[in-house]
């Protein structure tokens, strides 16, 4: 499977994601690292998947650098 740009997974991958939550982890942030209007939040719902597989509910943003939490089930298109 390639995600974006040639890449083989999202970063971190998702061994890496599944070991953070397993260690308790639990503040995840998305990222799309658009340079271009047509990549903003290209692949969220497969990032998504991807995160749920793991065991989060939920994604953070900032806001005033305090995190919010969002459910991810809301944030899909």
């Amino acid at each position: 499977v390639v995600v974006r740009k040639g890449l083989p997974s999202f970063h971190p991958n998702e061994q890496i994601l599944s070991r953070y939550y397993d260690l308790g982890g639990r503040i995840v942030t998305t990222g799309s690292d658009a340079h271009m209007v047509g990549d903003l939040a290209a692949n969220f719902d497969e990032a998504y998947d991807v995160l749920e597989r793991c065991g989060f509910k939920e994604v953070a943003t900032y806001e005033r650098r305090n995190p919010l939490f969002r459910k991810i089930k809301d944030l899909r298109k």
